[in-house]
């Protein structure tokens, strides 16, 4: 279940650098990475409950985490609710089952409502 983290780019993160290569300076360029970002932030909050900003750092926190289990969730995470990944993409992804993936994202959802709660 082990994520090659360095190597793997999001798709969200690929358009995002594309868009800034092509026209960094333009306005237009700008308000196409905010409304993805709104898209994908309003997404996440509707399925998690969490703020998107606080859901990122905790995340984060879980990526840079010695823990398989929390790495593997946040990946998950951001294959579902930042990548727009489907169940089965995400089960290719990680090399795992599909019914693995929807337990891993059920999991790591009750974990940052848990830890938002705070």
């Amino acid at each position: 279940m082990m994520l090659n983290h360095y190597n793997r780019r999001s798709r969200y993160q690929e358009i995002l650098e594309d868009v800034r290569h092509q026209q960094p300076e333009d306005v237009v360029s700008e308000q196409l990475i905010a409304g993805l970002t709104e898209d994908r932030g309003d997404y996440f909050v509707e399925r998690t409950g969490v703020d998107f900003a606080e859901g990122l750092r905790l995340l984060g926190e879980w990526e840079a985490s010695s823990e398989i289990e929390l790495r593997d969730r946040a990946a998950a995470m951001r294959y579902r609710y930042i990548d727009g990944f489907g169940y089965d993409q995400i089960a290719q992804q990680m090399r795992i089952g599909r019914g693995e993936v929807e337990n891993l994202l059920e999991r790591a959802k009750y974990h940052l409502r848990k830890r938002d709660q705070r």
